[in-house]
């Protein structure tokens, strides 16, 4: 079987994605915190993007619903990657 090697560049981007969701306990709504705290330190200009109106079968557009946070299914926590040895799959 012939075995792939580890990309140098892709090995040093999962290090450092690992590392920085490790900072925030894998937890997304900090990463996200942080993520937006660092645009609006930039001083740049970011696009939002309005909602997109959602459209029935029947070709009618609506407004996507909004579900309050409590609605929402406990949010995600990221987990350590396995340390990738190079193969696909």
């Amino acid at each position: 079987m012939k075995t792939r090697q580890t990309d140098p560049i892709m090995a040093e981007v999962r290090a450092i994605r690992q590392a920085y969701a490790a900072r925030f306990d894998y937890d997304v709504d900090a990463i996200f915190r942080d993520v937006r705290a660092r645009q609006k330190a930039s001083g740049r200009d970011y696009v939002r993007l309005s909602k997109r109106p959602v459209v029935s079968a029947g070709g009618e557009e609506r407004d996507a619903p909004t579900p309050d946070r409590e609605e929402l299914a406990p949010r995600a926590r990221l987990t350590p990657a396995p340390p990738h040895d190079g193969r696909s799959g």
